[in-house]
């Protein structure tokens, strides 16, 4: 059986670890499980990199201390007011605990999953990890993506990464049969989402950035932001 609980405060036990766990522990035949699964990805589709996106601190952490795998990390971060609001905004989450509650948690998480992250991340050192910003993948998403080949030691795709242009994506669906659809065509059109700076209550605002204010610092997010204007709305001239 895997270990219960794979959130940061394993992540924090396990990256202290200087070898794999004994096999007969939890921890150790759920090593040699997730290691025996990516390599038959790799070897049943042919492919040199095979891609976890299940975002798991531990999970990174425990493959650090795997010699036969060679792995990377990519830690990607959001505003995390803009995080805040979408939260705030989706159905999973939507709890007793009233929105300013919810903005207050997920300012919380941010930070002690970012903390975990830089941890993780210089575990692997700088040849084996990247950090990256979703403001700046919606920005430049060819040189981010060029980034993150390189560090691999693969091309880049060969692929037109314009922003709002429609780029082709096969169809995906995670092996642990979720019910969720996150790709419902074939094609995704990278488009920066800035509701937030409109939407967000100005509480919300407050407290996300009071909470998280060193590591919006650290990862060069503005302290404050100006809330965009709505674009005027054109009335239509009566017809004579």
């Amino acid at each position: 059986m895997a270990p219960e609980h794979l959130g940061a405060r394993s992540a924090f036990r396990l990256w202290r670890l200087s070898s794999p766990p004994p096999a007969a522990t939890a921890a150790g035949r759920y090593l040699a499980a997730y290691t025996d699964l990516h390599t038959a990805f790799a070897r049943v589709t042919g492919a040199d990199v095979v891609i976890d996106s299940s975002k798991s601190t531990a999970d990174a952490a425990l493959l650090s201390i795997r010699p036969d795998l060679e792995t990377y990390v990519v830690q990607i971060l959001r505003d995390p007011r803009g995080v805040a609001f979408s939260l705030q905004n989706h159905p999973s989450e939507k709890t007793r605990l009233g929105p300013h509650l919810l903005a207050v948690r997920a300012a919380i998480r941010w930070v002690i999953k970012h903390i975990t992250n830089e941890a993780i991340r210089r575990r692997y050192g700088p040849d084996r990890s990247i950090v990256l910003r979703y403001e700046d993948l919606v920005d430049d998403p060819r040189s981010t993506v060029e980034a993150v080949a390189k560090l691999v030691g693969q091309p880049s795709p060969v692929v037109d990464m314009t922003p709002g242009v429609p780029i082709p994506v096969p169809e995906v669906h995670g092996p642990d049969g979720s019910k969720r659809l996150r790709f419902v065509t074939n094609e995704v059109v990278v488009q920066l989402d800035t509701r937030w700076q409109r939407e967000l209550h100005p509480v919300d605002r407050f407290l996300v950035t009071l909470l998280t204010y060193p590591l919006l610092r650290r990862y060069g997010y503005p302290v404050r932001t100006s809330r965009p204007q709505d674009p005027p709305v054109r009335a239509a001239a009566p017809e004579r």
